[in-house]
């Protein structure tokens, strides 16, 4: 299997060409077993060292010898729903990506993990990726991870979140300790999403006759199997 995986160089192409196209919809299990989707914002891609699936579930499906597959990177609040249920439903999820540019969309199946404080080793790739990502957040982006109550609790007024910050700066900027402990509180609920993909639908809605291929990852071959299918 080559060091890279077919679609990826498709994909990364429609990044940089269109890089405001970037909000896909995500989708995972809750505890009763229906779908629920939400709208989540690519970061970029993350090539680890080596294959290994996000998932501990699937760990006995990835040989060693595998080549690393790119993980796609979003990010969100560790108390969110999205988070609970990749780590205690199901860490199987489907993403939709719409790049209307190109009148092309990319479904992707695959295995997700978060990550947040304390789950990877000081100064490891995916440590080091959550600081970088973290420091290039907006100020108003940041200042959402510290609000006191948890994405999708009851609130009884609107009014209940006028005090919570509008915008943060990072840690090194604040302006005093109680700004301080804003960030930090902030900073240990913001959370990484890594999902590493086995199959990829690539549908082009702007070629004429319209394509769609497929690619599926076969861990006994250890490839991706590539198919053209009926759009």
């Amino acid at each position: 299997m080559s060091a890279t995986p077919p679609w990826f160089k498709i994909i990364q192409d429609l990044v940089e060409k269109y890089p405001r196209e970037t909000t896909q919809s995500l989708s995972t299990l809750t505890s009763s077993g229906s779908p629920t989707t939400r709208s989540v914002v690519h970061r970029q891609f993350h090539l680890p060292r080596r294959s290994a699936p996000p998932s501990p579930s699937l760990s006995s499906s990835s040989p060693p010898s595998l080549p690393a597959i790119p993980l796609f990177v979003s990010t969100t609040d560790i108390r969110s729903s999205k988070a609970s249920q990749i780590a205690s439903v199901s860490p199987s999820v489907s993403v939709s990506w719409w790049f209307p540019s190109e009148n092309s969309q990319i479904r992707v199946e695959g295995s997700a993990r978060v990550v947040s404080t304390g789950d990877e080793p000081h100064g490891s790739d995916l440590d080091l990726l959550r600081k970088a990502l973290w420091k290039k957040m907006s100020g108003h982006l940041r200042a959402s991870f510290a609000r006191t109550r948890a994405p999708g609790s009851r609130m009884d007024s609107y009014e209940d979140g006028k005090d919570w910050p509008e915008t943060l700066p990072t840690l090194e900027n604040a302006k005093d300790e109680v700004q301080r402990e804003q960030i930090k509180f902030a900073y240990q609920n913001f959370a990484l999403v890594l999902i590493a993909p086995h199959h990829i639908d690539y549908v082009e809605l702007s070629a004429i006759p319209n394509r769609r291929t497929s690619w599926r990852l076969d861990y006994q071959a250890h490839e991706w199997k590539e198919e053209i299918l009926v759009p």
